[in-house]
């Protein structure tokens, strides 16, 4: 039995999942590609830019290449008129790793900066969000919301005083460490905070991965893409 096994097996009997529950939450090892990320580290990981098809010469319905956040680096306008989105299974064949590190470089536009929308939200069959990244720029807050073992949307939020700058118009790099237990967010390589976390659920892979849109209207909020991945090492942000 593996050590991940082990942590994630007294997880359980600390929170009182049962045997059924316990059986259906995500492990990682057997979820994670064997190619490494595009950024090249000899990491395995998954990548969003790639997988979406935007870096490729094919010309996407309201997405158009420009320049990042140095010369060097190519960065994609995702306008209203986009809707960027791919089925769940062909990103995460067998799931989300039990632990990762979800990276994102990205600059707000004027409304993605007023509006309360998900980055990214993975959804299920029935259109309901699983897990994803949401933006509140009315509050100035960003959460982190996901499955839990007992099929419930748990959301963490972080509010702290240095999340405010995020919803301008720079560039800013966004990561999250996802672990067994807990998660940290780091902005612009610097932590932020960390928050418990509950065990998470199995998710439904007969969905969707949609990019940018907004809560209540379900419309895609523009802004600028440059980076979109997940790693199957939680400490990414650290190194």
């Amino acid at each position: 039995m593996s050590g991940v096994f082990h942590v994630v097996l007294l997880l359980a009997v600390w929170f009182g999942i049962s045997t059924a529950q316990f059986e259906g939450l995500e492990l990682e090892g057997h979820v994670c590609p064997e190619i490494i990320g595009a950024d090249g580290d000899d990491l395995p990981g998954f990548d969003f830019i790639s997988k979406y098809g935007l870096d490729t010469p094919v010309d996407i319905s309201g997405v158009r290449k420009i320049e990042g956040s140095n010369i060097y680096q190519t960065a994609y306008k995702i306008t209203k008129r986009a809707d960027v989105r791919i089925p769940t299974r062909s990103m995460f064949p067998s799931g989300l790793p039990g632990q990762f590190s979800f990276i994102s470089t990205f600059r707000m536009s004027s409304e993605a900066g007023r509006g309360i929308w998900n980055l990214l939200s993975v959804l299920d069959q029935r259109g309901d969000p699983q897990f994803g990244v949401r933006f509140n720029g009315e509050d100035k807050t960003v959460d982190l919301f996901y499955l839990d073992y007992k099929s419930d949307i748990a959301t963490v939020t972080f509010k702290k005083k240095k999340v405010k700058k995020l919803f301008d118009k720079n560039w800013h790099k966004l990561q999250f460490s996802v672990q067994f237990g807990k998660v940290e967010m780091w902005l612009d390589c610097n932590r932020i905070d960390t928050k418990p976390i509950e065990p998470r659920g199995r998710l439904d892979l007969e969905g969707e991965i949609v990019l940018g849109k907004d809560m209540s209207s379900g419309e895609t909020i523009p802004f600028d893409l440059q980076w979109l991945m997940m790693h199957c090492d939680p400490t990414k942000p650290e190194r």
